[in-house]
């Protein structure tokens, strides 16, 4: 299976597409196995690790619950001779399923490709696999909303507000309107002198 189509059915199980049956429990339990999983992907040098084993404790406690078992594949052709075994993980009871199991196997495997960390929440709460290392939005309408909660943009929203009032509504607006750019120069100009002469 290509890595994209992994991290795409792992994208759907955490967005809780209705062909995943993802129950709350399954979808904590995945949580807590990425959350695993990144740790220990992340430590570079284990020896020097001071709470190395008990990242490893914790994997295996969360790993009993997806069991690898072999399968057998063999093709349906008559002509096909293809004949493999391969290790899958299976639900050992305690509430898991086998979507959920199948989804712990894409989480270790994108970890082996380098491509978990790329795996983020949106602050819309939307999952997606980040194209660039920085992004942390989904979609730019995301970026913005976030954008709009920071005291930068407020303070320009106001000053906009400002020269818009100034501009088009107030009983002294001036017949040549001066472009929002050109009205914030001769504010910060006008507050300089007005310092220079306190």
């Amino acid at each position: 299976m290509l890595e994209n189509e992994i991290s795409y059915g792992l994208l759907e199980f955490l967005n809780r597409d209705a062909a995943w049956q993802v129950t709350t429990a399954s979808y904590q339990r995945i949580l807590a196995w990425m959350s695993i999983v990144r740790k220990i992907h992340s430590v570079s040098a284990p020896q020097h690790e001071k709470n190395y084993y008990e990242l490893m404790n914790t994997f295996d406690t969360l790993a009993e619950r997806y069991a690898s078992v072999p399968m057998v594949h063999h093709g349906m052709d008559p002509n096909d001779r293809d004949f493999r075994l391969f290790y899958t993980r299976r639900p050992l009871g305690r509430g898991a399923t086998e979507s959920e199991c199948v989804v712990a196997e894409h989480v270790v495997t994108c970890a082996r490709g380098g491509t978990l960390d790329r795996v983020r929440q949106c602050c819309c709460g939307k999952w997606f696999f980040a194209i660039r290392r920085g992004q942390k939005f989904h979609i730019s309408r995301c970026r913005h909303r976030q954008y709009e909660q920071t005291e930068a943009f407020k303070e320009r929203r106001r000053l906009y507000m400002c020269w818009y009032y100034a501009m088009y509504q107030s009983a002294k607006a001036p017949a040549k309107k001066l472009t929002f750019t050109q009205w914030l120069k001769q504010q910060k100009s006008t507050a300089r002198r007005k310092h220079r002469q306190a």
